[in-house]
């Protein structure tokens, strides 16, 4: 697709991933660093005029703005063909955004070949309070005081190409993948070799928002 296109020929992926921050992505691209293409503008005034207003009143969708959009790329999923169990790539819980209403996660690459059937995004009901600072309080210390209490109760979404995920942006969610070993199945072909994901936030607007999207297109949509 034309998104899929961009993503392959962009020059705007600055920030690394992995080692260097302990998430599960290589690279990634942000609004403010230039992931203002004409098209995904596009496509986030299109989603807001249509999906976000057959899910909340009419007004209420008129009142929510971008609030950021992101893009990342990840890791190959195949990895030693000799091994014998299932690859699993590292897990990270990410915390819920409290500014915004809204999040979308778009699958912009198919699932591998070897991917298992579990595969996808989960989304854990538990709401953090009020006063939570993703900043202040460690991972570990959410899973034991807010997921494990309710069981980890959670909607897992599979992972499939042009997919979106819409949810409360206030709750945790994570990335499930895990593949099969089998080294007579080919790498899948991407546009750019790396599967790539796009996060959409929306949410009222305020002055920032104003300020952020001054000069990126947003009187034209």
């Amino acid at each position: 697709t034309q998104i899929q296109q961009i993503m392959a020929e962009s020059t705007i992926w600055f920030e690394a991933g992995l080692v260097e921050t302990g998430s599960d992505y290589v690279t990634a691209a942000s609004l403010d660093d230039g992931l203002q293409d004409k098209l995904l503008l596009q496509l986030v005034y299109e989603i807001q005029q249509t999906i976000l207003s057959s899910l909340v009143a009419r007004g209420d969708a008129d009142s929510l703005v971008l609030h950021d959009m992101w893009a990342r790329k990840y890791a190959s999923p195949f990895q030693d063909p000799a091994a014998d169990e299932p690859q699993q790539h590292t897990q990270y819980l990410n915390p819920g955004d409290l500014n915004s209403d809204i999040r979308i996660h778009l699958w912009l690459s198919p699932p591998a070949p070897t991917a298992l059937s579990t595969n996808g995004l989960i989304v854990y009901h538990a709401e953090p309070p009020a006063d939570f600072d993703p900043l202040q309080v460690p991972m570990e210390e959410v899973v034991e005081t807010l997921l494990k209490p309710t069981n980890f109760a959670n909607t897992t979404v599979p992972h499939k190409l042009n997919r979106a995920v819409i949810f409360n942006s206030r709750l945790f969610h994570t990335r499930q993948e895990e593949y099969e070993s089998n080294p007579s199945v080919e790498p899948p072909t991407y546009p750019d070799k790396y599967p790539t994901e796009l996060t959409i936030l929306y949410g009222p607007p305020s002055h920032d928002d104003e300020d952020d999207l001054e000069g990126v297109g947003g009187d034209e949509l």
